[in-house]
């Protein structure tokens, strides 16, 4: 029966490369490990701060606004045409 095939190797030296991979933290937008440390942390600290400050300021124009509008409309003063 006969005939055996033989089978040949041959060695190839491939040239040195880094392969980066991608991962899911590479997608997203906001990297949930970065507040792990204390740098992290203080930034979302001053994040929420500032949030915090915007949201005060906000309210505080508003009940000033409102407040000046009552004034007025107690007090029926009319503006001077101009």
């Amino acid at each position: 029966m006969g005939g055996g095939s033989s089978k040949s190797s041959e060695v190839v030296k491939a040239e040195e490369f880094t392969q980066s991979s991608l991962t899911d933290e590479s997608f997203s937008v906001l990297n949930l490990h970065m507040p792990s440390g204390f740098r992290g942390a203080s930034l979302v600290l001053v994040v929420l701060g500032l949030g915090l400050a915007g949201y005060v300021l906000a309210k505080w124009l508003q009940k000033r606004k409102t407040a000046a509008r009552r004034a007025v409309t107690s007090l029926k003063i009319q503006k001077c045409p101009a």
